[in-house]
């Protein structure tokens, strides 16, 4: 791979975005999509405060491209302790208003569903004090999403699940398991990185989602590390890559391919373009100085995460659809 100049994708990236009239532009350009993204993404835009809560190591599939340490060990206990207390005090402060929790790993989520259980118990004896309803959703390789599994987070209020369908090579299970979710009432989100050599099976895989009913495909450019870009040389050796919050891995503009074809084809997912700019945007402190809030009616979901609509006005945040 080469490292270029960050102006001479971000050229590129410009021209893509004006060729597309229906691409929608929000949170000062940083947020390029088309639909209605998922309501969990608005953390990485808004000055609304959205926790991740990270479990796990481990994982049953092998991605080439993991920018996580591949000889990574197992989470100890005293590190899962230190992260309940800190969520259990900061429960406790009352200038802490959370609105958004992912449950995430460095690995597999659903290997670890008993330390994922305690966090979600630790989450909602937090609602009546914070007086919010949390939006909760989770992601997973979808491997373990069987009825067992959904079942239970059902119970424990997650309402979407995000799928890395690449992680298994899209494989059956994680397909089926994906429809068995979404028929369960829960919203079926894909989430995979726009890697080139994928390109024929995420066209192949736009129709099979559509008719499953995914409500959300994100498309993320894959961050390089020290990790994976031996890999990424092997795979990509005249591959692009550049630095912005982070080192990115140029997907030569497949995901405004991938959005040109649901254009073509109306299907009624969203898709956003989770790019180095998502990174920026999440990472810097600007969107706490400045950010137009009524952005968040026009690039999400609806969501009311109000327990009463006598609280909204107390709210420090709130979409203006909330306010009227």
């Amino acid at each position: 791979m080469r490292l270029v100049p960050y102006q001479e994708i971000l050229e590129e990236k410009l021209k893509r975005q004006r060729s597309i009239p229906q691409l929608e532009l929000h949170a000062s350009g940083h947020c390029a999509h088309v639909g209605k993204i998922s309501p969990g993404c608005r953390g990485c835009f808004s000055p609304e405060i959205s926790m991740g809560i990270q479990v796990g190591t481990q994982c049953m599939v092998k991605c080439p491209y993991c920018y996580y340490n591949p000889a990574r060990a197992e989470q100890l206990r005293s590190e899962m302790d230190f992260q309940l207390a800190d969520l259990f005090s900061k429960g406790l402060d009352d200038n802490w208003k959370p609105i958004i929790f992912a449950l995430q790993s460095s690995g597999e989520t659903l290997m670890y569903m008993d330390e994922l259980e305690k966090f979600v118990d630790r989450i909602h004896e937090m609602e009546p004090r914070k007086q919010r309803n949390f939006y909760l959703y989770l992601y997973t390789n979808g491997l373990l999403a069987n009825k067992e599994n959904l079942l239970r987070m059902k119970d424990w209020g997650v309402s979407e699940l995000r799928f890395h369908l690449s992680a298994s090579d899209f494989s059956e299970q994680a397909y089926s398991n994906l429809a068995l979710a979404i028929s369960m009432g829960f919203t079926g989100t894909v989430e995979l990185p726009s890697l080139p050599h994928n390109r024929e099976k995420i066209f192949d895989m736009l129709p099979r989602i559509n008719d499953l009913g995914v409500k959300h495909l994100d498309l993320v450019e894959c961050q390089v590390t020290r990790w994976n870009r031996p890999t990424l040389d092997k795979m990509y050796p005249d591959g692009r890559c550049y630095q912005d919050h982070f080192i990115h891995f140029y997907d030569e503009g497949l995901v405004y391919d991938v959005i040109e074809e649901k254009l073509a084809k109306n299907y009624g997912f969203s898709i956003i373009d989770c790019n180095s700019a998502v990174e920026r945007c999440r990472h810097g402190a600007g969107k706490y100085v400045m950010f137009d809030m009524s952005s968040i009616d026009g690039m999400c979901a609806d969501w009311n995460y109000y327990p009463s609509k006598a609280r909204q006005e107390e709210q420090p945040y709130s979409s203006t659809k909330d306010l009227k």
